[in-house]
């Protein structure tokens, strides 16, 4: 398997090997073998301070439709003076994850965000960590609250963020994660998520990347819009019982 993949040099000097879409069009099925030995002996620190240390171009994609049957989620991730939205879209069939849309903006009134989210599904399920920023539980629990009474899908968690990076890591080296082309503000974000000195991960201007660690762990929670609308009109009753802290 490891000798089957074509590799090539960026204009950066990196090395930029062959995406599992290419290797499917010559016939080769996908080096499942080959990943777990890559994985086994990666280090954390591969590519220098990157937190996420990969090419933009192979985690990116132009955008595609979005399967009537795929379930969706949004992770809404508030900062001291940034409201952030990031929508997904999970490809169960292919266990792919795409980043379909994404929203940053100063933090002002909620009811301006909420209006925003809303407009691109009030039925999406939207993640909340109500200890995000350093935030008490109580303060996030009300912040929570404020933005269900605006008329958004809120489910809270306590996200375990390393976890959450190590699971989108996983997703991102083995093609399992996609973020659309569009989705400026996310794939500059990638690129400046670093370690410091230490080892440590930098915090601040970092919200999508949050985002994105909680909603590797969230796909659960994700519903399709049939779905949402028949939990919200009560014939589903398997589901009429979904928890607000899980989703699920």
């Amino acid at each position: 398997q490891a000798a089957a993949i074509k590799y090539k040099l960026t204009s950066g000097g990196q090395i930029a090997v062959e995406p599992k879409e290419q290797m499917k069009k010559r016939g080769l099925p996908s080096p499942d073998d080959w990943d777990a030995v890559v994985l086994a002996f990666a280090s954390p620190d591969v590519g220098g301070d990157l937190v996420l240390p990969f090419d933009v171009r192979e985690v990116s994609c132009e955008p595609i439709r979005v399967a009537s049957h795929w379930p969706q989620l949004c992770i809404v991730h508030v900062e001291k003076s940034t409201f952030s939205a990031l929508w997904g879209a999970f490809d169960r069939k292919n266990d792919i994850l795409y980043l379909t849309a994404e929203y940053v903006t100063p933090l002002r009134d909620m009811a301006i965000h909420a209006d925003a989210v809303r407009k691109r599904g009030a039925w999406i399920p939207v993640i909340f960590d109500i200890r995000g920023d350093g935030r008490s539980k109580s303060e996030g629990a009300s912040m929570a609250v404020r933005l269900d009474d605006l008329g958004l899908n809120m489910f809270t968690v306590e996200a375990d963020f390393e976890a959450g990076l190590r699971d989108a890591s996983s997703r991102m080296a083995t093609q399992r994660l996609k973020a659309f082309s569009p989705l400026s503000a996310w794939l500059a974000e990638i690129q400046r998520f670093r370690h410091d000195e230490a080892g440590k991960i930098i915090e601040g201007n970092n919200p999508l990347m949050h985002a994105t660690a909680l909603m590797t762990q969230m796909g659960n929670a994700a519903v399709t819009e049939n779905h949402a609308i028949s939990d919200e009109a009560g014939y589903d009753m398997a589901n009429s019982t979904r928890s607000k802290t899980t989703g699920y």
